[in-house]
């Protein structure tokens, strides 16, 4: 959720609100809610932190794989210095006053704009070559395409979203850095039921009948099953939804599509009954990303939209106790889902940008209470700049925010799964 690039503009008028109460430095005394402040106390959060906005620096990532970018490159196209992140390959640390999407290293795709924090992130996933990975809210798709690197050719990073203008913009940044190996679902992530691809090379004639028998069995029916069977367009999508849609995939790339079959799709794969959800078919996924959606009070550049929308509206939003307990409900039914697609031996991370316990802490509690075969591990196996839980039982989880990392804020927690 730190992705920075599709947002740049936004974050720039943002840090703009911010100054005009306090110079260079963020929010000052006075203007932050009291019961904001006292929230930040509750969790055990440094107030500084929303007055440190000058601390937050700037990043971008070079592809792990483009080994013909310069130093003297980057620092032609974005200034001196440009520093390498050497906890986090691939990420350099550039001035803060650089135009992450103006320059042609971006504009051809060679870059990405990302914070670090969301680097770890993915890193914490631990991904092998051809690892088949699940990024289960993967807009607007930075760390997709990161995951889609590192999975390389015979992996692949499976992308799901619930918004339709989330996924096209997701669509639109694979597209950009032309990833070969990457699918996208139009659908909810916590019923979720699509397997991982199957080389055709393994996939049977029974298979292919089995799945096209549930499919005419599903609650939405024959007929789209029977449509993305054929390879027809899906006519529920608009005109440009489905230029790219094939087999119920949302987007699915060119060499991806050519190498394994996609034996289920959505309509097969998932159930309109509340509640309900269809166990998936194996193979089930090696590596899994939930990136929960939260209140995005890690983000100091979110938090300052509230100097232009009001502080009455973030106190409405913010304290809201149905949206809170909703989305704490969606962030136990997402890593659960991510957990049950998650094969014996792989590892699923769970981050937010939330410095809220409720939507950390306590989901990683409740989640490791409900699974025996879940253990917490350490995210990282190097040093990182960053703070973890008070808790002795969660200290292997990461959090990262400006005045301890120098990066946005961020919530990671990783977890093996046994069999």
């Amino acid at each position: 959720m730190n992705d920075s690039t599709e947002k740049a503009s936004e974050g720039d008028a943002s840090s703009k609100a911010l100054s005009a109460h306090a110079g260079d430095v963020g929010v000052g005394d006075g203007v932050l809610p009291e019961a904001f402040r006292a929230w930040l106390r509750e969790n055990q959060v440094n107030e500084e932190v929303y007055r440190s906005a000058h601390l937050e620096r700037r990043f971008i990532r070079v592809s792990v794989h483009d080994s013909s970018i310069s130093l003297e490159q980057l620092e032609a196209a974005y200034g001196k210095p440009c520093t390498p992140v050497d906890w986090c390959a691939g990420f350099y640390q550039i001035p803060t006053c650089a135009r992450v999407a103006a320059s042609s290293l971006y504009k051809e795709g060679r870059v990405y704009g990302a914070d670090v924090s969301s680097g770890v992130a993915v890193d914490a996933l631990q991904i092998q070559p051809g690892d088949h990975c699940l990024d289960m809210c993967c807009a607007p798709g930075t760390k997709l395409c990161m995951i889609s690197e590192m999975a390389g050719a015979n992996g692949s990073a499976t992308g799901v979203d619930i918004s339709r203008d989330r996924l096209a913009s997701c669509r639109t940044v694979v597209q950009k850095y032309k990833r070969p190996n990457i699918r996208l679902f139009l659908a909810d992530a916590t019923q979720f039921a699509q397997r991982a691809p199957v080389p055709k090379e393994e996939s049977t004639a029974q298979e292919a009948v089995q799945v096209a028998e549930e499919g005419v069995n599903d609650e939405q029916g024959p007929t789209h099953a029977k449509r993305a069977k054929r390879g027809k367009p899906d006519r529920r999508l608009c005109k440009k939804d489905r230029k790219h849609a094939r087999d119920g995939m949302f987007f699915v790339s060119d060499a991806l599509y050519a190498s394994f079959r996609h034996l289920d799709t959505l309509a097969e794969a998932t159930t309109t009954t509340p509640g309900a959800v269809r166990q998936c078919a194996e193979p089930l996924y090696d590596r899994v990303l939930v990136d929960a959606e939260c209140t995005h009070d890690g983000s100091i550049k979110h938090i300052a939209k509230y100097d232009k929308w009001g502080w009455e509206t973030f106190e409405k939003r913010f304290f809201d106790p149905e949206r809170i307990s909703t989305l704490q409900t969606l962030q136990r039914n997402l890593i659960q889902r991510g957990f049950d697609l998650l094969k014996p031996g792989g590892r699923l991370v769970y981050s937010t940008c939330s410095f809220a316990r409720r939507q950390n802490e306590d989901i990683v509690s409740w989640f490791l209470s409900q699974n025996q075969k879940a253990e917490l591990v350490p995210a990282v196996d190097i040093a990182v700049p960053a703070s973890c839980p008070s808790d002795e039982a969660l200290t292997h989880c990461l959090k990262f925010d400006p005045v301890v990392s120098g990066t946005s804020g961020l919530f990671v927690a990783a977890f093996a799964k046994h069999s």
